[in-house]
């Protein structure tokens, strides 16, 4: 849900604006957009399978969610080597080899997995993106926003769930039994002796035994009480609440802007939603946009326009 939530809202902002190609006019002194730019018409036409809100749909879910903080997509080619084509490559599937050394290329090929194997394909054939910072362990890609918070939201979750399994599984007992006070005097009716504690034992066997749902007959006056360890008075709303907040810290996306519950519990007026919204544009729309514009920019427009233009939201 957590991580449905912000791939959804990124696809949503991506493709909230148009791309389009521009370059700047020096006489004007301004930028002036370019139409029917060879770049603009790829990306909103990419393949026969699928359009532009599917290609990006596939960039955003790569990106955030995948391991490596990016995405692949395969290049298809005329048979003069004409750009043509652009077909999304799950991020999985796909992985950059370098050999390193003295050889000089930052990567040698992609092996890239289909039916039956791997095949090699040529870093000049594949449009790659990224999203977070470099790696260090690796140059080629880089780290994955989710991926950086997974283990912390997962722990956080299982723990949760681990402590409600063993409660509600009477791990910890919810009951304390004590003899009964009398309404009266406000005195003990009756002290418990071993006599006393081994008939109550006896009976509150009844309840897990084989003589499980008949009524429950305790031969001494009791008084039962429920003890504040069940899964309903838990507090795990603390917890999800850390894991929402977690993920939204990786993104730059308050929770409130998410839907999520540690966000609509603190912003409950129109002004401070409306902040958040702002806040999550200046900090994460914004920035992803001009991101993937200057990877686009920087991929395509050598292939399929002039110096000087450049693809932007």
């Amino acid at each position: 849900t957590l991580v449905y939530a912000a791939i959804r809202y990124a696809v949503n902002s991506l493709l909230e604006v148009d791309i389009y190609a521009r370059k700047y006019d020096k006489n004007a002194k301004k930028w002036v957009e370019i139409p029917d730019h060879p770049a603009v018409k790829l990306l909103k036409d990419p393949n026969p399978w699928y359009g532009y809100n599917t290609l990006m749909s596939g960039w955003v879910v790569s990106e955030l969610a995948g391991s490596a903080g990016m995405s692949y997509t395969y290049k298809h080619r005329s048979a003069a080597g004409k750009l043509v084509g652009l077909e999304y490559l799950p991020h999985f599937g796909i992985f950059p080899y370098a050999s390193g050394g003295d050889r000089g290329s930052f990567i040698d090929y992609y092996q890239v997995s289909v039916p039956g194997g791997f095949r090699k394909v040529d870093p000049a054939n594949i449009l790659a993106q990224r999203y977070a910072p470099i790696d260090p362990l690796r140059p080629q890609v880089c780290y994955g926003p989710i991926n950086a918070a997974l283990m912390e939201l997962v722990t956080d979750r299982e723990a949760a769930n681990y402590t409600a399994a063993i409660l509600a599984n009477a791990g910890v007992t919810p009951h304390l039994i004590s003899p009964a006070i009398s309404r009266d005097t406000g005195a003990i009716q009756l002290v418990f002796g071993e006599e006393q504690i081994t008939q109550v034992r006896a009976a509150m066997k009844q309840v897990s035994g084989p003589d499980r749902g008949r009524a429950l007959l305790i031969p001494v006056p009791v008084e039962v009480k429920s003890l504040s360890f069940s899964p309903s008075d838990m507090n795990l709303e603390a917890i999800r609440n850390i894991s929402e907040e977690r993920l939204c810290a990786v993104l730059g996306i308050p929770p409130h802007v998410l839907h999520l519950g540690s966000g609509l519990e603190n912003q409950n007026n129109r002004a401070s939603a409306e902040a958040a919204s702002r806040s999550a544009a200046r900090s994460f729309t914004k920035p992803y946009m001009l991101t993937k514009a200057m990877e686009l920019t920087r991929d395509l427009i050598p292939e399929l326009g002039d110096e000087g233009e450049e693809l932007c939201f």
